[in-house]
Protein backbone atom coordinates (compact mmCIF):
# COMPACT_ATOMS: atom_id res chain seq x y z
CA UNK A 1 0.00 0.00 0.00
CA UNK A 2 0.98 3.29 -0.84
CA UNK A 3 2.76 5.20 2.35
CA UNK A 4 -0.13 7.88 2.57
CA UNK A 5 -3.19 6.11 1.75
CA UNK A 6 -5.77 4.97 4.29
CA UNK A 7 -7.11 1.42 4.43
CA UNK A 8 -10.15 1.04 3.21
CA UNK A 9 -12.42 0.39 6.38
CA UNK A 10 -11.32 4.19 7.51
CA UNK A 11 -13.02 5.53 4.30
CA UNK A 12 -16.36 3.87 5.23
CA UNK A 13 -17.62 6.78 6.99
CA UNK A 14 -16.68 10.00 9.31
CA UNK A 15 -17.48 7.78 12.04
CA UNK A 16 -14.87 4.98 10.89
CA UNK A 17 -12.21 7.57 9.95
CA UNK A 18 -12.21 9.17 13.59
CA UNK A 19 -12.18 5.68 14.93
CA UNK A 20 -9.00 5.11 12.61
CA UNK A 21 -7.30 8.32 14.01
CA UNK A 22 -8.31 8.36 17.63
CA UNK A 23 -6.44 4.19 17.02
CA UNK A 24 -3.11 5.43 14.95
CA UNK A 25 -3.05 8.50 17.55
CA UNK A 26 -3.52 11.25 14.60
CA UNK A 27 -4.58 14.05 15.93
CA UNK A 28 -5.57 16.55 13.12
CA UNK A 29 -7.84 16.18 10.29
CA UNK A 30 -7.68 18.59 7.90
CA UNK A 31 -10.97 19.94 5.63
CA UNK A 32 -10.18 21.53 2.11
CA UNK A 33 -12.61 22.62 0.05
CA UNK A 34 -11.60 24.71 -3.79
CA UNK A 35 -13.16 28.00 -4.19
CA UNK A 36 -14.21 29.45 -7.28
CA UNK A 37 -10.85 30.55 -8.60
CA UNK A 38 -9.82 27.17 -8.58
CA UNK A 39 -8.09 28.34 -4.98
CA UNK A 40 -7.59 25.53 -1.92
CA UNK A 41 -8.70 26.11 1.42
CA UNK A 42 -8.67 24.72 4.63
CA UNK A 43 -9.37 24.07 8.04
CA UNK A 44 -8.18 21.61 10.79
CA UNK A 45 -9.98 20.37 13.95
CA UNK A 46 -8.48 18.37 16.60
CA UNK A 47 -9.45 14.69 16.76
CA UNK A 48 -10.56 14.25 19.67
CA UNK A 49 -12.80 17.58 19.52
CA UNK A 50 -14.37 16.14 16.46
CA UNK A 51 -14.82 12.57 18.25
CA UNK A 52 -16.72 13.56 21.13
CA UNK A 53 -18.70 17.21 19.89
CA UNK A 54 -19.09 16.82 16.46
CA UNK A 55 -22.02 15.15 14.48
CA UNK A 56 -19.25 13.15 12.10
CA UNK A 57 -18.49 11.14 15.39
CA UNK A 58 -21.97 9.86 15.42
CA UNK A 59 -22.25 9.72 11.29
CA UNK A 60 -22.73 5.98 10.10
CA UNK A 61 -23.33 7.58 6.35
CA UNK A 62 -27.22 7.91 6.29
CA UNK A 63 -29.36 10.51 6.71
CA UNK A 64 -28.69 14.25 6.79
CA UNK A 65 -24.78 14.46 6.01
CA UNK A 66 -22.66 16.11 8.59
CA UNK A 67 -20.14 18.65 8.50
CA UNK A 68 -18.01 21.48 10.02
CA UNK A 69 -18.38 25.05 9.85
CA UNK A 70 -16.65 27.85 8.45
CA UNK A 71 -17.32 31.05 7.27
CA UNK A 72 -18.01 31.54 3.76
CA UNK A 73 -18.15 35.16 3.39
CA UNK A 74 -14.37 35.07 3.64
CA UNK A 75 -14.56 32.97 0.65
CA UNK A 76 -14.50 35.58 -2.50
CA UNK A 77 -17.50 35.02 -4.88
CA UNK A 78 -19.68 33.43 -2.52
CA UNK A 79 -21.45 34.52 0.81
CA UNK A 80 -22.36 37.84 2.23
CA UNK A 81 -21.30 38.99 5.79
CA UNK A 82 -24.82 38.30 7.38
CA UNK A 83 -25.22 34.40 5.42
CA UNK A 84 -21.91 33.38 6.25
CA UNK A 85 -22.48 30.13 7.93
CA UNK A 86 -21.47 27.51 5.67
CA UNK A 87 -20.55 23.26 6.07
CA UNK A 88 -17.61 21.19 4.92
CA UNK A 89 -18.82 18.00 4.36
CA UNK A 90 -16.55 15.52 4.04
CA UNK A 91 -16.20 13.12 1.32
CA UNK A 92 -14.29 10.47 3.69
CA UNK A 93 -13.10 8.20 0.17
CA UNK A 94 -10.89 11.32 -0.53
CA UNK A 95 -9.17 11.01 2.86
CA UNK A 96 -5.24 10.58 2.98
CA UNK A 97 -2.22 11.19 5.40
CA UNK A 98 -0.35 14.69 4.57
CA UNK A 99 2.69 13.65 3.33
CA UNK A 100 4.29 17.16 4.39
CA UNK A 101 3.05 18.23 7.62
CA UNK A 102 5.40 17.62 10.64
CA UNK A 103 2.42 16.71 13.15
CA UNK A 104 0.18 13.87 11.71
CA UNK A 105 -2.64 14.66 9.99
CA UNK A 106 -5.70 13.29 7.98
CA UNK A 107 -6.69 15.35 4.63
CA UNK A 108 -10.09 14.95 3.40
CA UNK A 109 -11.89 16.77 0.71
CA UNK A 110 -14.93 18.11 1.48
CA UNK A 111 -18.39 19.65 -0.32
CA UNK A 112 -19.71 22.97 0.87
CA UNK A 113 -23.74 22.46 2.23
CA UNK A 114 -26.15 24.88 3.64
CA UNK A 115 -26.74 24.78 7.17
CA UNK A 116 -29.90 23.44 6.49
CA UNK A 117 -27.96 20.13 4.56
CA UNK A 118 -28.68 21.67 1.24
CA UNK A 119 -25.62 21.30 -1.03
CA UNK A 120 -24.23 24.33 -2.31
CA UNK A 121 -24.72 25.36 -5.81
CA UNK A 122 -21.60 27.89 -6.05
CA UNK A 123 -19.15 24.68 -4.89
CA UNK A 124 -17.50 23.59 -8.21
CA UNK A 125 -16.85 20.05 -6.37
CA UNK A 126 -20.58 19.81 -6.17
CA UNK A 127 -20.96 21.20 -9.89
CA UNK A 128 -18.62 18.71 -10.93
CA UNK A 129 -20.36 16.05 -9.32
CA UNK A 130 -23.77 17.16 -10.18
CA UNK A 131 -22.67 17.03 -14.00
CA UNK A 132 -21.47 13.20 -14.04
CA UNK A 133 -25.26 12.55 -12.74
CA UNK A 134 -26.83 14.36 -15.60
CA UNK A 135 -24.04 12.75 -18.25
CA UNK A 136 -26.02 9.51 -16.79
CA UNK A 137 -29.62 11.42 -16.89
CA UNK A 138 -29.39 11.72 -20.47
CA UNK A 139 -28.19 8.22 -21.04
CA UNK A 140 -31.76 7.38 -19.83
CA UNK A 141 -33.18 9.81 -21.83
CA UNK A 142 -30.94 10.01 -25.27
CA UNK A 143 -28.17 8.38 -25.56
CA UNK A 144 -25.82 5.45 -24.32
CA UNK A 145 -23.06 6.92 -22.73
CA UNK A 146 -22.64 6.77 -18.94
CA UNK A 147 -18.96 8.07 -17.95
CA UNK A 148 -16.55 10.53 -18.90
CA UNK A 149 -12.86 10.33 -19.04
CA UNK A 150 -10.41 13.27 -18.57
CA UNK A 151 -6.88 12.91 -18.78
CA UNK A 152 -5.18 16.13 -18.35
CA UNK A 153 -1.85 17.30 -18.92
CA UNK A 154 -0.61 20.20 -16.77
CA UNK A 155 2.25 22.08 -17.57
CA UNK A 156 3.99 24.63 -14.75
CA UNK A 157 7.70 25.97 -14.52
CA UNK A 158 9.90 25.62 -11.11
CA UNK A 159 12.16 28.59 -10.71
CA UNK A 160 14.66 29.23 -8.23
CA UNK A 161 13.13 32.85 -6.98
CA UNK A 162 11.09 34.90 -8.65
CA UNK A 163 10.82 38.83 -7.26
CA UNK A 164 9.93 42.23 -9.06
CA UNK A 165 12.24 45.02 -10.15
CA UNK A 166 11.43 48.89 -11.95
CA UNK A 167 7.79 46.69 -12.59
CA UNK A 168 9.33 43.68 -14.14
CA UNK A 169 9.68 40.01 -13.05
CA UNK A 170 13.18 39.06 -12.06
CA UNK A 171 13.62 35.41 -12.44
CA UNK A 172 16.24 33.16 -11.02
CA UNK A 173 16.64 29.60 -12.46
CA UNK A 174 19.34 27.16 -12.08
CA UNK A 175 18.43 26.52 -16.31
CA UNK A 176 18.46 30.31 -16.85
CA UNK A 177 21.34 30.82 -18.66
CA UNK A 178 24.15 33.60 -17.34
CA UNK A 179 27.57 34.20 -17.97
CA UNK A 180 28.60 30.19 -17.66
CA UNK A 181 26.06 28.48 -20.53
CA UNK A 182 26.22 24.98 -18.00
CA UNK A 183 24.41 23.29 -21.22
CA UNK A 184 21.25 25.16 -20.91
CA UNK A 185 18.65 24.56 -23.77
CA UNK A 186 17.71 27.61 -26.19
CA UNK A 187 14.54 29.35 -26.49
CA UNK A 188 11.77 26.82 -27.60
CA UNK A 189 14.10 23.76 -27.32
CA UNK A 190 13.41 22.27 -23.69
CA UNK A 191 11.59 18.92 -24.78
CA UNK A 192 13.79 17.36 -24.00
CA UNK A 193 17.54 17.07 -24.15
CA UNK A 194 18.98 15.23 -21.52
CA UNK A 195 21.79 17.67 -20.31
CA UNK A 196 20.18 20.84 -20.61
CA UNK A 197 17.79 19.37 -18.30
CA UNK A 198 18.54 19.83 -14.19
CA UNK A 199 15.15 19.40 -12.65
CA UNK A 200 15.09 15.60 -13.33
CA UNK A 201 15.31 14.91 -9.69
CA UNK A 202 13.34 17.13 -8.26
CA UNK A 203 10.06 16.29 -10.84
CA UNK A 204 10.64 12.59 -9.69
CA UNK A 205 10.28 13.46 -6.35
CA UNK A 206 7.20 15.15 -7.36
CA UNK A 207 6.02 12.05 -9.14
CA UNK A 208 6.74 9.62 -5.90
CA UNK A 209 4.59 11.79 -3.19
CA UNK A 210 2.19 11.34 -5.21
CA UNK A 211 2.55 7.92 -6.18
CA UNK A 212 2.89 7.19 -2.47
CA UNK A 213 -0.52 9.19 -1.78
CA UNK A 214 -2.19 6.58 -4.41
CA UNK A 215 -2.47 8.45 -7.43
CA UNK A 216 -1.40 6.67 -11.00
CA UNK A 217 1.06 8.49 -12.80
CA UNK A 218 2.22 7.80 -16.42
CA UNK A 219 5.17 9.85 -17.68
CA UNK A 220 7.09 13.02 -16.01
CA UNK A 221 9.30 15.01 -18.52
CA UNK A 222 10.79 18.69 -19.19
CA UNK A 223 8.58 20.70 -21.75
CA UNK A 224 9.74 23.32 -24.23
CA UNK A 225 10.59 26.87 -22.52
CA UNK A 226 14.15 26.25 -21.26
CA UNK A 227 13.87 28.48 -17.95
CA UNK A 228 12.89 25.23 -15.91
CA UNK A 229 9.19 24.38 -17.47
CA UNK A 230 7.96 21.03 -16.30
CA UNK A 231 5.06 18.44 -17.20
CA UNK A 232 3.62 15.68 -15.04
CA UNK A 233 0.88 13.61 -16.36
CA UNK A 234 -1.59 11.30 -14.40
CA UNK A 235 -3.79 8.08 -16.38
CA UNK A 236 -7.17 9.32 -17.21
CA UNK A 237 -9.73 8.98 -14.83
CA UNK A 238 -13.86 9.96 -14.07
CA UNK A 239 -14.63 13.93 -13.93
CA UNK A 240 -14.68 14.73 -9.94
CA UNK A 241 -12.31 12.42 -9.26
CA UNK A 242 -9.82 13.69 -11.90
CA UNK A 243 -9.85 17.34 -10.60
CA UNK A 244 -9.36 15.79 -7.12
CA UNK A 245 -6.49 14.67 -8.48
CA UNK A 246 -5.18 17.74 -10.44
CA UNK A 247 -5.78 19.69 -6.99
CA UNK A 248 -3.52 17.37 -5.56
CA UNK A 249 -0.82 17.44 -8.18
CA UNK A 250 -0.53 20.83 -7.67
CA UNK A 251 -0.45 20.96 -3.96
CA UNK A 252 2.08 18.28 -4.37
CA UNK A 253 4.16 20.09 -6.71
CA UNK A 254 3.83 23.61 -4.82
CA UNK A 255 5.26 21.68 -1.73
CA UNK A 256 7.84 19.81 -3.22
CA UNK A 257 9.08 23.05 -4.44
CA UNK A 258 8.83 24.57 -1.66
CA UNK A 259 11.07 22.10 0.67
CA UNK A 260 14.18 22.56 -1.89
CA UNK A 261 13.83 26.51 -2.06
CA UNK A 262 12.23 26.73 -5.18
CA UNK A 263 9.06 28.18 -6.71
CA UNK A 264 6.70 26.10 -8.95
CA UNK A 265 3.55 28.19 -10.69
CA UNK A 266 1.54 27.41 -13.09
CA UNK A 267 0.57 30.68 -14.28
CA UNK A 268 -0.04 30.43 -18.61
CA UNK A 269 2.21 32.92 -19.59
CA UNK A 270 5.09 34.54 -18.46
CA UNK A 271 8.17 34.44 -20.85
CA UNK A 272 6.85 36.98 -24.08
CA UNK A 273 9.97 34.62 -25.87
CA UNK A 274 9.19 31.48 -24.92
CA UNK A 275 6.12 28.36 -24.41
CA UNK A 276 3.85 29.40 -21.86
CA UNK A 277 2.19 26.66 -19.61
CA UNK A 278 -0.85 24.85 -20.96
CA UNK A 279 -3.34 22.29 -19.64
CA UNK A 280 -4.31 19.97 -22.74
CA UNK A 281 -7.41 17.52 -21.78
CA UNK A 282 -8.00 14.37 -23.45
CA UNK A 283 -11.63 13.11 -23.03
CA UNK A 284 -13.84 10.51 -24.19
CA UNK A 285 -17.26 9.02 -23.82
CA UNK A 286 -17.53 5.54 -22.43
CA UNK A 287 -20.84 3.49 -21.93
CA UNK A 288 -21.64 -0.16 -20.31
CA UNK A 289 -17.64 0.21 -20.14
CA UNK A 290 -17.39 0.00 -23.75
CA UNK A 291 -15.71 3.15 -25.66
CA UNK A 292 -17.82 5.11 -27.85
CA UNK A 293 -15.31 7.44 -29.76
CA UNK A 294 -13.90 5.03 -32.08
CA UNK A 295 -15.88 4.80 -35.17
CA UNK A 296 -16.10 4.86 -39.27
CA UNK A 297 -17.04 8.43 -39.24
CA UNK A 298 -13.81 11.04 -40.49
CA UNK A 299 -10.70 10.62 -38.79
CA UNK A 300 -11.74 7.62 -37.44
CA UNK A 301 -14.19 9.16 -34.96
CA UNK A 302 -17.74 7.84 -34.40
CA UNK A 303 -20.41 9.99 -35.20
CA UNK A 304 -20.65 10.42 -31.60
CA UNK A 305 -17.44 11.73 -30.94
CA UNK A 306 -17.93 14.31 -34.12
CA UNK A 307 -20.84 15.94 -32.50
CA UNK A 308 -19.07 15.77 -28.80
CA UNK A 309 -16.24 18.21 -30.99
CA UNK A 310 -18.66 20.43 -32.83
CA UNK A 311 -20.20 21.26 -29.33
CA UNK A 312 -16.73 22.27 -27.84
CA UNK A 313 -16.14 24.34 -31.21
CA UNK A 314 -19.41 25.85 -31.41
CA UNK A 315 -19.58 27.10 -27.59
CA UNK A 316 -15.79 27.50 -27.26
CA UNK A 317 -15.69 31.08 -27.26
CA UNK A 318 -17.74 31.08 -23.92
CA UNK A 319 -15.94 27.91 -22.56
CA UNK A 320 -12.63 30.03 -22.57
CA UNK A 321 -14.12 31.66 -19.57
CA UNK A 322 -13.67 28.62 -17.85
CA UNK A 323 -10.78 27.06 -19.49
CA UNK A 324 -8.72 29.83 -19.72
CA UNK A 325 -9.68 32.09 -16.60
CA UNK A 326 -7.33 34.48 -16.10
CA UNK A 327 -6.68 37.80 -17.90
CA UNK A 328 -2.77 36.00 -18.80
CA UNK A 329 -3.96 33.18 -20.56
CA UNK A 330 -5.06 34.96 -23.80
CA UNK A 331 -0.87 35.63 -23.89
CA UNK A 332 -0.30 31.73 -24.18
CA UNK A 333 -2.74 31.44 -27.17
CA UNK A 334 -0.60 33.12 -29.58
CA UNK A 335 0.92 31.71 -32.99
CA UNK A 336 4.64 30.55 -32.70
CA UNK A 337 4.33 28.89 -29.35
CA UNK A 338 2.50 25.86 -30.00
CA UNK A 339 -0.77 27.18 -28.62
CA UNK A 340 -4.12 26.58 -30.89
CA UNK A 341 -5.48 30.11 -31.94
CA UNK A 342 -8.34 28.78 -34.38
CA UNK A 343 -11.17 26.53 -33.13
CA UNK A 344 -10.61 23.21 -35.81
CA UNK A 345 -10.11 19.82 -35.25
CA UNK A 346 -7.58 17.59 -37.18
CA UNK A 347 -5.60 14.86 -36.57
CA UNK A 348 -2.12 14.60 -35.24
CA UNK A 349 -2.09 18.14 -35.55
CA UNK A 350 -0.82 20.50 -32.21
CA UNK A 351 -1.86 23.45 -33.91
CA UNK A 352 -5.63 22.48 -33.92
CA UNK A 353 -7.62 23.45 -30.81
CA UNK A 354 -8.91 19.79 -30.86
CA UNK A 355 -6.67 17.12 -31.80
CA UNK A 356 -7.20 13.59 -32.27
CA UNK A 357 -3.79 11.60 -31.04
CA UNK A 358 -2.75 8.91 -33.54
CA UNK A 359 -0.35 6.77 -31.32
CA UNK A 360 -2.47 3.58 -31.56
CA UNK A 361 -4.85 4.49 -34.40
CA UNK A 362 -6.24 1.04 -34.15
CA UNK A 363 -7.09 0.47 -30.83
CA UNK A 364 -11.04 1.80 -30.01
CA UNK A 365 -9.95 2.31 -26.58
CA UNK A 366 -7.69 5.28 -27.16
CA UNK A 367 -9.91 6.79 -29.40
CA UNK A 368 -10.15 10.55 -27.60
CA UNK A 369 -10.55 14.37 -28.32
CA UNK A 370 -7.37 15.99 -26.69
CA UNK A 371 -8.90 19.31 -26.17
CA UNK A 372 -5.75 22.19 -26.25
CA UNK A 373 -6.65 25.26 -25.37
CA UNK A 374 -7.60 25.34 -21.81
CA UNK A 375 -4.74 25.91 -19.12
CA UNK A 376 -3.47 24.98 -15.92
CA UNK A 377 -4.63 28.14 -14.55
CA UNK A 378 -8.20 26.93 -14.63
CA UNK A 379 -10.01 25.95 -11.41
CA UNK A 380 -10.33 21.67 -12.91
CA UNK A 381 -13.82 20.95 -11.51
CA UNK A 382 -15.18 23.92 -13.67
CA UNK A 383 -13.34 23.38 -16.99
CA UNK A 384 -13.89 19.73 -17.00
CA UNK A 385 -17.81 20.14 -16.10
CA UNK A 386 -17.97 23.45 -18.71
CA UNK A 387 -16.10 20.90 -20.93
CA UNK A 388 -18.40 18.00 -20.57
CA UNK A 389 -21.62 20.31 -21.20
CA UNK A 390 -20.20 21.70 -24.47
CA UNK A 391 -19.18 18.38 -25.88
CA UNK A 392 -23.02 17.20 -24.57
CA UNK A 393 -25.07 19.90 -26.39
CA UNK A 394 -23.40 18.94 -29.53
CA UNK A 395 -24.57 15.39 -29.15
CA UNK A 396 -28.04 16.36 -27.77
CA UNK A 397 -28.35 19.31 -30.19
CA UNK A 398 -27.21 16.81 -33.11
CA UNK A 399 -24.30 19.22 -34.44
CA UNK A 400 -21.99 17.62 -36.75
CA UNK A 401 -20.13 19.95 -39.09
CA UNK A 402 -16.98 20.06 -37.45
CA UNK A 403 -13.97 22.50 -38.87
CA UNK A 404 -11.36 20.56 -40.14
CA UNK A 405 -7.58 20.97 -41.17
CA UNK A 406 -4.79 18.79 -42.51
CA UNK A 407 -1.66 19.12 -42.40
CA UNK A 408 -0.89 22.72 -41.75
CA UNK A 409 0.21 24.64 -39.09
CA UNK A 410 -3.13 26.51 -38.08
CA UNK A 411 -0.52 29.57 -36.56
CA UNK A 412 1.11 30.45 -40.16
CA UNK A 413 -0.29 28.37 -43.14
CA UNK A 414 -4.16 29.02 -43.17
CA UNK A 415 -5.56 30.82 -46.34
CA UNK A 416 -7.86 33.82 -46.02
CA UNK A 417 -10.93 32.15 -47.10
CA UNK A 418 -9.73 29.20 -44.53
CA UNK A 419 -9.19 31.96 -41.63
CA UNK A 420 -12.67 33.25 -42.64
CA UNK A 421 -14.24 29.61 -42.17
CA UNK A 422 -12.57 28.74 -38.53
CA UNK A 423 -13.30 30.64 -35.55
CA UNK A 424 -10.71 32.17 -33.78
CA UNK A 425 -10.48 31.69 -30.02
CA UNK A 426 -10.65 34.72 -27.96
CA UNK A 427 -7.98 37.24 -27.82
CA UNK A 428 -9.38 38.06 -24.20
CA UNK A 429 -11.36 37.51 -20.73
CA UNK A 430 -13.88 39.60 -21.78
CA UNK A 431 -14.92 38.82 -25.05
CA UNK A 432 -15.21 35.02 -24.11
CA UNK A 433 -17.61 36.52 -21.17
CA UNK A 434 -19.58 38.55 -23.50
CA UNK A 435 -20.01 35.65 -25.40
CA UNK A 436 -21.62 33.73 -23.15
CA UNK A 437 -24.03 36.14 -21.90
CA UNK A 438 -25.47 35.34 -25.03
CA UNK A 439 -24.93 31.64 -25.48
CA UNK A 440 -24.88 30.36 -22.10
CA UNK A 441 -28.22 27.43 -22.23
CA UNK A 442 -25.82 24.75 -23.28
CA UNK A 443 -24.70 25.39 -19.25
CA UNK A 444 -28.34 23.81 -18.29
CA UNK A 445 -28.59 23.71 -14.52
CA UNK A 446 -25.44 22.05 -13.72
CA UNK A 447 -23.44 25.61 -13.86
CA UNK A 448 -25.63 28.37 -12.00
CA UNK A 449 -25.96 32.06 -13.19
CA UNK A 450 -24.13 32.58 -10.01
CA UNK A 451 -21.06 30.92 -10.63
CA UNK A 452 -20.99 32.49 -14.34
CA UNK A 453 -21.67 36.28 -12.60
CA UNK A 454 -19.10 35.62 -10.06
CA UNK A 455 -16.38 34.66 -12.59
CA UNK A 456 -17.25 37.73 -14.92
CA UNK A 457 -16.72 40.21 -12.04
CA UNK A 458 -13.57 39.00 -11.28
CA UNK A 459 -12.90 39.00 -14.69
CA UNK A 460 -13.85 42.92 -15.23
CA UNK A 461 -12.03 43.48 -11.77
CA UNK A 462 -8.59 42.13 -13.23
CA UNK A 463 -8.95 43.86 -16.61
CA UNK A 464 -9.72 46.86 -15.23
CA UNK A 465 -6.25 46.83 -12.71
CA UNK A 466 -4.01 45.68 -15.45
CA UNK A 467 -5.09 48.10 -17.96
CA UNK A 468 -3.29 49.06 -21.42
CA UNK A 469 0.69 48.41 -19.67
CA UNK A 470 3.20 47.23 -21.96
CA UNK A 471 3.15 43.19 -21.70
CA UNK A 472 6.63 42.92 -19.91
CA UNK A 473 4.85 45.03 -17.29
CA UNK A 474 1.64 43.72 -17.87
CA UNK A 475 3.15 39.98 -17.01
CA UNK A 476 4.51 41.52 -13.84
CA UNK A 477 1.47 42.63 -12.77
CA UNK A 478 -0.36 39.33 -13.72
CA UNK A 479 1.86 37.57 -11.89
CA UNK A 480 1.12 39.76 -8.60
CA UNK A 481 -2.79 38.32 -9.37
CA UNK A 482 -2.00 34.86 -10.45
CA UNK A 483 0.91 33.55 -8.56
CA UNK A 484 -0.29 31.28 -6.16
CA UNK A 485 -2.01 29.06 -9.40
Amino acid sequence: MAKYVLPDAAKESPKKLLEYAVAQGIQEIDFRFTDLWGKEHHKTYMTSWLKEHSDLGKDDGHGTPAGVGFDGSSIPGWKKIYESDMLMVPDVKTAFIDPFYQSPTIVVRTTIHEPSGESYELDPRTIALRAEKHLRSLQLERMVADTAYFGPEPEFFIFDAVSMKDGALVIDSNEKPGKLLDHCASLKEGYFPVIADKQQDIRSEMVRTMEDLGLVIECQHHEVARTGQAEIDPRYGTLTAMADTLQLMKYVIHQVARKHGKFATFMPKIFTDDNGSGMHVHQSLWGNDKPLFAGDAHFGLSKLALAYAAGIIAHGTGLYAFTNPTTNSALRLVPGFEAPTYLALSISNRSAAIRIPNYEPSNPCAKRLEVRFPDPAANPYLAFTAMLLAGLDGITQGLHEVPTVGKKDLGHDLTCAEKRAIKELPGNLLTAHAALTTDKKWLTDVIPEGVVAALHDKALRDTEWIGNREKQERIAKEFELYWWV
